[in-house]
């Protein structure tokens, strides 16, 4: 999807279509998982294969407590960006975040399970009625009581934080977030390494400073910005932080013959050769770099010390995202991956890595090409 593409959102129409998509969304997701889960078998301790993969399964519980809130409620819309991304709309999940928030007293005046699954039977057989009216209460019950803060995916959500080493002059960290971007309406995951003054107080014991960290990444990573803009926004925001490597792995958009039908081309393929709603996934990581550091020339900087991040003039694709390295994935059927012809009308994929899969259910994916995903 390029950023200049028009998202268009779709209201799923009724049940039946709710809980078809909600399968093939987590299809997808474990599909990713999978891939993460192989590519890290080598990398047992990796810090960003565990980001990863807690980044999937959140993502997972939280499809599974949007198919409880929409599935059942007439009041509620679920909206589907079928033209680009694939994915619900980012509407969908703040209004998680915003059910968080009320969860306590909207249970309180629900009555309990037991109660509502009561009522559904003597609804059926003593009245021979139809007990939906109920069905949707005893939804939302179950809805509100999966939803806890730590194992759902949000608008922005903060990872870990892991203190790598130190010496006399400072401390180095990495850092997991993310976040659910709106222009693209994908999800992405960030991972940064960066150095912290010694003279500052410890990140992992969630003080003040920790916690203006975790403030900035929310401010700088919103948006469709340039990850050179994001390093170097979260370098001058924080003087005592300096970032050294910042990657940002973005997923999708999805493919697939019901709901997000673009690319055309691979679309096309699928029609013609795919089995059992089998999906085509795309996802990118980008990377920005630091190579040293220089003292800020800028007015009212106080000559603060900056850091000076590569951005190679001669990969064009590189210069214009204003990033370090580029990679870009996907993730498809084996017999598709057979038929794409990298020379000539598929030519705009040869640059990407081919992660082949056999079987939707399956998940089987080649772990030769899985393995390429992760640096450290």
């Amino acid at each position: 999807m390029n950023d200049t593409d028009v998202i268009s959102f779709s209201h799923a129409p009724g049940q039946d279509y709710h809980a078809h998509y909600f399968e093939h969304l987590e299809s997808v997701l474990r599909l990713v998982l999978e891939v993460f889960v192989c590519a890290s078998k080598d990398r047992k301790r990796s810090f960003e294969a565990n980001a990863l993969q807690s980044f999937c399964r959140n993502f997972l519980n939280t499809v599974e407590v949007m198919r409880l809130k929409y599935t059942y409620n007439p009041s509620d819309q679920l909206s589907i960006d079928i033209a680009n991304s694939g994915f619900p709309s980012f509407v969908n999940f703040d209004s998680i975040e915003l059910d968080l928030r009320t969860r306590d007293s909207r249970l309180a005046k629900l009555p309990p399970a037991d109660t509502l699954k009561s009522a559904i039977l003597d609804r059926l057989l003593i009245s021979k009625a139809d007990p939906r009216d109920i069905l949707w209460r005893l939804s939302e019950r179950v809805y509100l009581e999966n939803l806890k803060a730590r194992d759902l995916f949000f608008s922005f959500k903060f990872g870990k934080l892991q203190k790598n080493n130190e010496n006399d002059e400072k401390r180095n960290y990495s850092i997991t977030w993310s976040c659910f971007d709106e222009p693209t309406n994908r999800p992405i995951v960030y991972l940064m390494n960066f150095d912290q003054d010694k003279g500052e107080a410890l990140l992992e014991d969630e003080d003040v400073n920790f916690y203006a960290l975790i403030e900035t990444l929310k401010r700088q990573s919103t948006g469709n910005r340039g990850l050179l803009y994001v390093a170097t926004g979260i370098d001058e925001a924080i003087s005592e932080i300096h970032p050294k490597l910042l990657k940002r792995i973005q997923i999708g958009p999805i493919c697939s013959l019901d709901y997000s039908k673009n690319p055309a081309d691979l679309y096309k393929l699928l029609q013609e050769n795919g089995e059992n709603h089998e999906p085509i996934v795309f996802f990118d990581d980008e990377i920005i770099m630091s190579i040293e550091q220089k003292r800020s020339g800028k007015l009212l900087s106080l000559g603060k010390i900056r850091e000076v991040f590569l951005v190679p003039e001669i990969d064009l694709e590189c210069y214009t995202k204003k990033v370090s390295q580029i990679h870009h994935y996907l993730i498809l059927p084996h017999r598709i991956h057979q038929l794409l012809d990298f020379t000539g009308m598929h030519n705009a994929y040869s640059n990407h890595t081919i992660i082949p899969y056999i079987g939707k259910e399956k998940g089987e994916v080649y772990a030769e090409n899985c393995r390429k995903l992760f640096t450290n």
